[in-house]
């Protein structure tokens, strides 16, 4: 995670061999935190920041690798597109003014990059999503130049065997088909039930597909995805999950006249 590599070639092979080493690590970490063998002290606290790049009209400015060379500073880096950046405060205790001299190490080290942003035509702009991000911007010649994010996107690919596409079309269809035969007087049982399954799996999907694409901000309060993500889960359990859709789909059918 986050290691430079060379452009590869990954096999099925290989993609099923890291399938199993993800698994495995998945069931250790289930472990640690079922024994609680995670250290609790003494308490510590680090910090990475992801950030846009905008040029003077607010539009993304894709310029990522030209605002590293004026940086200078290791603890940049590159994000997944050309118009991001990340940087990267180490750990430290969380004792005494510790917070106080985190947030003027920060502080510090965002201005000066902001300063040195601005000699490339660049500014910096602390916020989740872009408002200003357009889907011409966001291609795959837009990602950044280091070698793993093609190499992402490639198995990203090659692991679904086609282009991705969120498909609510499905989910819209059958919705107004459901909403039709309620407002025409009937139970639908049948129909309703099928929309919610595929309503809940579209929303689940999208929100899915856009913290795959934002990372770790999305999980925060302060980020709209997290939002949507919250409402996609209420929506799911909302009248019945997966499970109680399907034995009402099932009851539906076996009654169907």
């Amino acid at each position: 995670m986050g290691r430079d590599i060379q452009a590869i070639k990954i096999s099925g092979e290989d993609r099923r061999k890291y399938r199993e080493k993800v698994q495995r690590s998945l069931d250790v970490f289930a472990r640690m935190l079922r024994e609680r063998r995670f250290e609790a002290s003494p308490s510590r606290v680090g910090v990475e920041i992801e950030l846009n790049l905008v040029d003077e009209h607010g539009s993304p400015s894709m310029r990522n690798a030209e605002v590293l060379d004026a940086i200078a500073d290791p603890a940049w880096a590159t994000e997944v597109g050309q118009f991001n950046l990340e940087i990267n405060v180490p750990p430290r205790r969380l004792e005494g003014d510790a917070l106080a001299g985190l947030e003027q190490e920060i502080r510090a080290s965002l201005n000066s990059a902001d300063a040195k942003a601005r000699g490339t035509g660049s500014s910096l702009v602390m916020i989740g999503i872009l408002p200003s991000l357009r889907k011409q911007d966001v291609h795959e010649g837009t990602l950044s130049a280091n070698a793993r994010y093609r190499v992402l996107n490639e198995q990203i690919f090659a692991a679904r065997g086609e282009d991705m596409r969120i498909a609510i079309d499905g989910a819209r269809l059958v919705a107004y088909q459901a909403a039709w035969w309620v407002g025409a007087g009937a139970v639908a049982e049948r129909e309703v039930s099928i929309a919610k399954l595929k309503c809940n799996e579209a929303y689940k999907g999208a929100t899915l597909t856009a913290h795959q694409l934002h990372g770790g901000m999305g999980y925060l309060r302060e980020m709209d995805l997290h939002l949507w993500s919250e409402r996609a889960k209420a929506t799911e359990l909302m009248g019945g999950a997966w499970g109680t859709q399907i034995r009402r789909l099932e009851r539906a059918l076996r009654f169907a006249p």
